[in-house]
């Protein structure tokens, strides 16, 4: 339970607890429950629970405010606000999911498409090697976001690839919730 200091209803101290109204009244014995009527007694007051308000967790926050004294109770209340671009930035990369991602990619044709150019292309070859060193970090939870983009980008610039290439690609960023980190070129239309 939740409680509120509020010497004749008004909001002293918030979250108050039985532990403090013992601190502060240390030469009064309190039951290990003390009921609502001697809480009241001390102007301690319990906190009516209420759901928080819809909102998207990773664009936006969600705060507990002051609770509101609305008809002889305290209601507690919330704050919905947006989130900065760094707190953004910082959500994207905490779900992000490079084994994932890596076990959609190994299954694609697009994968497939990959492994067969660089069987027959030095430079591909190298990048795709390049590539999977790089998955490797990021999967052993050290991923270099600067050096995978520019593979990514390297790779797609030097190989042959369809526009249903880039589609899938970009469902596979998706599915590892890599698409707020890693960009994909527009599809070329012939």
């Amino acid at each position: 339970m939740i409680y509120v200091y509020a010497p004749n209803q008004t909001l002293v101290t918030f979250p108050y607890s039985i532990g403090d109204l013992q601190r502060d009244n240390s030469n009064t014995s309190f039951p290990r429950s003390p009921t609502e009527e001697t809480l009241a007694a001390y102007d301690v007051f319990p906190i009516i629970e209420q759901l928080p308000p819809d909102y998207n967790p990773a664009i936006q926050n969600l705060n507990q405010t002051d609770p509101i004294l609305v008809n002889g109770q305290w209601l507690q209340t919330w704050q919905v606000s947006d989130a900065t671009v760094e707190e953004i930035a910082s959500r994207i990369r905490a779900n992000a999911d490079y084994l994932g991602f890596w076990g959609e990619l190994i299954m694609s044709s697009v994968y497939t498409s990959i492994r067969e150019q660089s069987m027959v292309s030095l430079p591909m070859n190298t990048l795709a090697t390049e590539f999977i060193a790089l998955m490797g970090d990021a999967k052993a939870g050290r991923p270099s976001e600067p050096a995978i983009q520019a593979s990514i980008d390297a790779i797609l610039a030097t190989g042959t690839f369809t526009a249903d290439h880039l589609t899938e690609l970009q469902a596979v960023l998706v599915a590892g919730h890599l698409d707020g980190i890693y960009t994909l070129p527009a599809p070329t239309v012939p």
